[in-house]
């Protein structure tokens, strides 16, 4: 994917100070936190909501889109032996994946298979 073939998208918050625009993203995350801990939305549900999001994920294929889709729900799930295999096909369509490499190594870290108390989420440690 070529850069250049991105769409330039609008800051909503681009008119905001440095200072009003951290603060309006940290309500955003904090708003999201709840929507995921009481499970009234999924994290692929937000994602596809996002127009960055939605635009850097154009010029790939729905094949591609479902199989990583159905690897995903199996990680949230819990069943990442099937999630991992997926992904690593989903890895040799298209080595530049970052979402599943960090997705994959995640699950790599945990050798493969998901905790015990395993609740369909892991806490973010860094950006």
């Amino acid at each position: 994917m070529e850069l250049d073939d991105l769409e330039e998208t609008n800051d909503r918050f681009s008119k905001l100070s440095i200072k009003d625009k951290k603060r309006n993203y940290e309500r955003e995350k904090k708003v999201l936190w709840n929507y995921l801990q009481k499970r009234r939305k999924t994290t692929i549900q937000i994602i596809s909501s996002d127009t960055d999001f939605a635009e850097l994920r154009r010029l790939v294929s729905s094949e591609y889109t479902h199989r990583f889709g159905k690897a995903y729900q199996m990680y949230l799930d819990g069943n990442w032996p099937d999630a991992s295999a997926i992904i690593n096909e989903c890895i040799e369509q298209n080595p530049l994946d970052g979402p599943a490499m960090t997705l994959l190594r995640i699950m790599n870290n945990g050798g493969g298979v998901a905790p015990s108390n395993w609740k369909g989420y892991r806490a973010l440690t860094s950006k």
